[in-house]
């Protein structure tokens, strides 16, 4: 797993740490949007009569963002993966 994960300064090496941080953070993911949905839009009015319409909905369009970044990804890294930048920093006086 490449995901870099630092904890008060330190970076979890062991990789289910690593996987059980990413499954505590998708299903704390996962509460916030269901909060959202099925109490405060019934609170101000907004019925969720298609829930899971929605969700379809919500899910197809995540996963066409997730595609849509691989695809920027993997083209931006055949484009300027050739190339060679060289920085450096000038110094005082020149």
């Amino acid at each position: 797993m490449t995901t870099h994960i630092v904890i008060n300064g330190k970076e979890l090496t062991h990789p289910v740490a690593k996987l059980g941080v990413a499954i505590a953070a998708m299903l704390v993911a996962a509460v916030g949007i269901a909060v959202v949905m099925f109490v405060f839009l019934p609170l101000i009015g907004i019925t969720v009569a298609a829930s899971v319409g929605l969700a379809v909905m919500l899910l197809g369009a995540s996963l066409a963002g997730v595609f849509t970044l691989l695809l920027g990804a993997v083209l931006v890294s055949s484009i300027l993966g050739p190339l060679e930048l060289l920085l450096r920093r000038r110094r005082k006086g020149r």
